[in-house]
């Protein structure tokens, strides 16, 4: 599966950048430098927008199958990204000294669990941030329980 890149100043086809994968969502950086991919396995990749390559990643980045929704913070450097299957938000840091790495390792890898035991579980599907950088804001939905 490819991501198409269009030159918007003719209209005109560049070369298609290869990610695996159907993609999802996509996000652009507000210096321009990159673009970020979701695939659907939960996969999330850089594009180097320069060259058009996907950006090597050490760890592979992953919000987990059943991923739907990015939100880029460009003030905070983060990106956002939502998965109801897991009930979870993953977030990763995109500086420039980090392409592509989970803020905070040491907690779940495949995100924060937004449920926190909650029943019937919160289940994410967009996220929001403000001009500053300091909140972000996710709308989830609960379904019916069925007992």
């Amino acid at each position: 599966s490819n991501v198409t890149v269009i030159n918007a100043l003719d209209d005109s086809l560049g070369t298609p950048v290869l990610i695996g994968a159907p993609q999802v969502w996509a996000v652009a950086r507000s210096d321009s430098a990159r673009i970020y991919v979701l695939d659907t396995s939960g996969a999330v990749l850089a594009i180097n927008t320069l060259s058009d390559m996907v950006m090597p990643n050490s760890p592979v980045a992953s919000a987990g199958a059943g991923a739907n929704f990015m939100f880029l913070d460009s003030k905070a450097q983060r990106l956002y990204v939502t998965n109801p299957i897991a009930n979870t938000l993953s977030i990763f840091d995109i500086s420039e000294a980090n392409p592509l790495a989970p803020v905070n390792p040491l907690t779940s890898p495949s995100g924060i669990d937004l449920s926190q035991g909650a029943t019937p579980a919160y289940h994410p599907v967009s996220v929001t941030g403000i001009g500053d950088g300091s909140r972000a804001y996710v709308a989830a939905f609960q379904l019916p329980s069925c007992t």
